[in-house]
């Protein structure tokens, strides 16, 4: 995945007041070929915002700008993003933003929105104001949402990072599930909970964040 992610196409970066993770997308920094190469990539990152949900929440904010002139999927991709998402996740999307959407955006999102069930079409919100409708507060998001944060990608301090932190997690996280019975029917609230890890956690979240977003 590695190769994937050297644009910074794809940013897990900051929480909403109700501490959902927030996943970005810059379709404008796109690096590879082949929708199906598109869609794994983008599958993992979902992974990898479950993993950094904090204990009691259970989904996560997308954040799509078609900033900087950027290519829209083509309808087959969109439409299995859209049936992975309904799908494989269907209660793990919160809100789904997109900025900057062109006219031949907005004609397109027409064609998929048959594809989009009801209550996935409630959450997508068109154009929003993130820090006027309290969705973000400013040090949560990047100044292209109206936040306070520049983020500049460096990607051979974020991806390792990353995957650092989200590695630890889920091998902790794997380990208290087994310990309570490894059983179907577990709350992920409850394998992820933990007071004695809570500052480790935010340290290692810090160390993601700050190391390519400078106020």
């Amino acid at each position: 995945m590695r190769f994937k992610a050297v644009t910074g196409k794809q940013i897990i970066f900051g929480y909403d007041f109700t501490g959902r993770p927030a996943l970005y997308l810059l379709p404008s920094r796109q690096n590879t070929d082949g929708p199906a190469r598109q869609i794994q990539y983008t599958v993992w990152m979902l992974e990898r915002c479950i993993d950094v949900m904090p204990a009691g929440v259970e989904s996560l904010d997308l954040l799509i700008d078609y900033a900087d002139k950027a290519k829209n999927p083509s309808l087959g991709t969109a439409r299995a993003v859209l049936n992975i998402l309904q799908s494989h996740y269907p209660e793990r999307l919160g809100l789904a933003m997109i900025l900057n959407v062109p006219f031949l955006l907005n004609a397109f999102y027409k064609l998929i929105t048959p594809f989009v069930d009801p209550v996935t079409r409630l959450k997508m919100r068109f154009n929003p104001k993130a820090i006027e409708e309290d969705i973000f507060a400013p040090d949560q998001i990047t100044t292209s949402w109206g936040g306070a944060i520049n983020f500049d990608y460096k990607h051979e301090e974020y991806w390792p990072a990353l995957v650092s932190m989200t590695n630890e997690r889920r091998a902790r996280w794997t380990e208290n599930w087994t310990a309570m019975g490894a059983t179907v029917g577990l709350k992920e609230s409850d394998y992820k909970k933990e007071k004695d890890v809570v500052k480790t956690d935010e340290a290692q979240a810090e160390t993601v964040q700050s190391s390519t977003a400078d106020a």
